[in-house]
């Protein structure tokens, strides 16, 4: 076994659903308010919790919202898939002893769906989700309650995200930070690492893994 986690953050990660969440996010919007707001204005909902977006967006009766937006994202639930080389990567990283974590703003049985869905079920060894914590990225709470659950210092974490939340989540968390440029929407975003295709977290240096 490895000493060094390696922490995955889920949409935009692992799981190519921003079309998904952002097509019924609109829909949603617009059947409670009439307005239609272009998915531009909506991408800084990926990765924050659906009830921080929908008081963003200044809708008045969150469960409600909530509740239509997931009815709407099971509308594009079928174009949902993992990006390519992410289970052949998580796969590969399991066979090597690294204890895979999952951090994320999905609540619980989001994310176990999918994981079952994807057949990830059995690669990761603690998850840590949008029912686990009172405060979500960029707050650090869920990568300290994820080293609070396995007792890693922050040194041997590495955080793997696509955005800004998962930046600031790690750096106060004291958590290095790799970019996941195959699912980003800025590029730009601060990173210790940053990697074009999910094959690259196994070349990383032995220092670094």
């Amino acid at each position: 076994m490895n000493d060094r986690h390696i922490v995955f953050d889920v949409d935009g990660t692992l799981l190519n659903s921003a079309d998904s969440d952002l097509r019924a996010l609109q829909d949603t919007i617009k059947e409670l308010t009439g307005r239609v707001v272009p998915i531009s204005e909506l991408i800084f909902s990926q990765g924050i919790p659906g009830p921080a977006t929908l008081t963003r967006l200044g809708m008045d009766n969150i469960p409600e919202a909530l509740s239509l937006w997931v009815q709407n994202v099971g509308k594009y639930e079928h174009t949902v898939v993992l990006f390519d080389g992410v289970k052949e990567m998580l796969a590969a990283l399991s066979a090597q002893g690294y204890p895979l974590g999952i951090v994320t703003s999905r609540t619980r049985e989001e994310f176990d769906g999918y994981s079952h869905r994807f057949g990830l079920s059995n690669l990761f060894s603690i998850t840590v989700c949008a029912d686990d914590t009172e405060k979500h990225k960029p707050d650090p709470e869920p990568l300290l309650k994820y080293m609070e659950l396995t007792g890693a210092a922050p040194a041997e974490v590495l955080y793997v995200g696509d955005s800004i939340h998962d930046s600031n989540c790690a750096q106060a968390a004291g958590v290095a930070f790799a970019l996941a440029l195959w699912g980003t929407f800025d590029p730009a975003i601060p990173a210790r690492y940053r990697l074009e295709q999910p094959a690259q977290l196994l070349t990383l240096p032995d220092r670094i893994l």
